[in-house]
């Protein structure tokens, strides 16, 4: 027997790197902004996590990120994920049971496709703790920087 996230649960594991650390404020997007953004700080200090979502379902956007307060040198990496079609159903489908006794079984379920397609990516930090990277459309990433050597 195999268990698979389905499109929310792939969502939601993208914010679990955020447990256990501090959240950390952010300044206001303006209400039309089309980038949601979590952020945190680990418990060595040395961590900050980042989850952002682009939801714009018609463009790529760049987002630029500056750290202050950190040890140098910082490297980052990023883990997309990528609606791959927004016209593909988002939702497992359950067939409506028949009799009020009925239970759903798991041959009830009808499996989901992947509709992300992930991706990694390691953008440059500059000395003043400076980097830009491009969110795909409809996307979600977790930014992972590291602090110190």
């Amino acid at each position: 027997m195999t268990a698979r996230l389905d499109t929310g649960g792939m969502v939601f594991a993208a914010f679990k790197c955020h447990q256990g650390n501090r959240r950390r404020k952010l300044p206001p997007e303006p209400a039309d902004a089309d980038f949601d953004v979590a952020a945190s700080l680990g418990p060595d200090g040395r961590h900050v996590y980042l989850t952002i979502i682009n939801r714009s379902i018609k463009e790529d956007r760049t987002l630029e990120v500056k750290l202050t307060n950190l040890p140098q040198p910082l490297s980052a990496s990023v883990r997309f994920l990528i609606a791959k079609d927004l016209r593909q159903p988002v939702f497992s489908s359950f067939p409506v049971p028949s009799g009020p006794s009925r239970g759903l079984v798991a041959n009830d379920v009808t499996p989901q496709h992947g509709i992300f397609l992930g991706r990694e990516e390691q953008p440059a930090v500059d000395d003043g703790g400076r980097l830009e990277f491009k969110m795909p459309r409809a996307s979600v990433a977790v930014l992972e920087l590291t602090s110190g050597k």
